[in-house]
């Protein structure tokens, strides 16, 4: 296998491997700032009674395609010879695909051979029996021996709950820049669903994932399902998976806040003001979420010691959130007025 570095300067801070991968591929074509207009509270629990807090329901595809005209086309494949089929007519038709891979089998990853987990990478071309792959994440391009990425992509069944292996084709050459009418559709939605409860109780709907899972939570009350946890992880034998799931999972909410912050200023619909005010504080609150996710996983380790910090700070990023709703009502106000 052979690498190199990828350009430093493409690495977005808020992005994750998913959305990273997209953006490269729909930058030549679009502004890449006006696909992510979700920003949200949800908690699920999946039948282990495991609790998740994510900032969006949507999948990746419908939330890129929803206001923009891109179209991002999933397939699933359960057999090596229709999987290779799928990538090389895709790549001899000049695309790239975006694919799950598990990185215990990826070397340029920091948990090779100590660690499963799900992963996004792109490949951009074929050459020699190699495909060529670019990682946004890892900031790796480099290239892989046909078989091994084969490998990558359909162990994610025997190693992870995943019944298949995954891709993701992105067109983006119908890109059209949504309307005013439609951003402003955008900020309601986001405002409704912050101050409503009305996806309880429905599962999640996602081709990606297999697991059932029941949304507990939405809005504010995200928070209280969150405090709850965290009050049962001293006693709990589950302490680090608790965890590791609250410092990933605020890690999306911070990518949430700061990406929906370049989504507000993309697109000028007025009240100039109001929209500083709330960028502002999207991005603090991101950033503050980001420092949380770190404090979680800090207390996986010393969690005596850390734990008492995690409850106030909870308990002001709730309180952060009702700011935010508070300036979202009065953007929107202002520009529907």
């Amino acid at each position: 296998m052979t690498q190199s570095q990828a350009q430093a300067q493409d690495l977005h801070p808020y992005h994750d491997c998913l959305t990273g991968l997209v953006n490269q591929i729909v930058a030549p074509h679009a502004p890449t700032e006006l696909l992510w207009s979700e920003c949200k509270l949800y908690a699920f629990k999946n039948p282990k009674d495991l609790v998740f807090y994510q900032p969006k329901i949507l999948s990746m595809s419908d939330e890129i395609s929803r206001f923009s005209g891109i179209k991002a086309s999933h397939s699933e494949f359960s057999t090596e010879p229709e999987l290779k089929a799928y990538l090389h007519a895709h790549l001899d038709a000049g695309r790239s695909i975006i694919c799950l891979v598990d990185t215990f089998n990826l070397p340029f990853c920091r948990t090779f051979q100590t660690q499963h987990a799900a992963h996004w990478l792109s490949v951009t071309g074929y050459r020699e029996g190699h495909y060529q792959l670019f990682d946004h994440y890892y900031q790796f391009q480099g290239e892989m021996e046909e078989g091994q990425f084969h490998e990558c992509m359909l162990v994610v069944t025997t190693n992870m709950e995943f019944e298949k292996a995954h891709c993701y084709t992105i067109d983006a050459q119908g890109f059209s820049r949504p309307s005013v009418d439609q951003y402003k559709q955008a900020i309601a939605d986001n405002l409704t669903a912050l101050t409503g409860d009305s996806a309880v109780g429905q599962p999640i709907d996602d081709p990606i994932i297999t697991e059932e899972l029941i949304i507990v939570a939405q809005g504010l009350s995200v928070f209280d399902v969150a405090l709850e946890k965290l009050a049962a992880v001293e006693e709990s034998a589950e302490h680090q998976v608790i965890l590791n799931i609250m410092s990933n999972n605020f890690k999306g909410m911070a990518s949430s806040r700061f990406l929906f912050s370049e989504f507000l200023e993309a697109v000028d619909a007025g009240a100039l003001e109001q929209r500083t005010e709330l960028s502002a504080h999207l991005k603090q609150l991101a950033q503050d979420y980001l420092i949380y996710s770190n404090l979680c996983l800090k207390a996986m380790f010393d969690r005596v010691k850390s734990l008492k910090s995690l409850r106030p700070r909870l308990e002001r990023l709730k309180e952060q959130e009702v700011t935010l709703i508070l300036l979202l009502d009065e953007y929107h106000r202002a520009i529907t007025a």
